[in-house]
């Protein structure tokens, strides 16, 4: 099994189920985003441990020929800027965190978290 495959069957049932949890219930997600705003060290730990795991990702797999490859890569990528936005920027992050928590806003962003994430998983289990 290549590297792509893996990634994708770790990447794509877990942002099918982020994405279903959200649609199911926006508001417990928007708890645990306020929460972590008023936290500043579990913001911290999170960044730490965001920065790490996708430097590992990035490490591993870093790869941009064909569709799977470029998302798989873009998951890596989008893991270590967000720890490192945490770290750095964590105004920005909150800032952005308020913009996106709209209704409909959050909607979108589960649609697209399932529809990544059903295609990751076909990819990786039935292609």
């Amino acid at each position: 099994m290549d590297l792509t495959s893996l990634f994708a069957q770790i990447w794509g049932p877990v942002l099918e189920l982020i994405g279903i949890g959200i649609l199911v219930g926006p508001s417990h997600y928007l708890t645990v985003y306020r929460d972590l705003k008023k936290e500043p060290f579990a913001a911290f730990v999170f960044g730490t441990f965001a920065i790490a795991l996708g430097l590992a990702h990035i490490g591993m797999h870093n790869h941009w020929s064909v569709a799977e490859e470029i998302i798989v890569s873009l998951l890596g990528w989008g893991l270590f800027l967000k720890g490192a936005l945490f770290i750095i920027a964590p105004d920005v992050v909150g800032r952005v965190g308020t913009i996106v928590s709209s209704r409909r806003t959050i909607s979108v962003i589960a649609m697209a978290l399932i529809i990544v994430g059903t295609y990751l998983t076909w990819t990786a289990y039935l292609a």
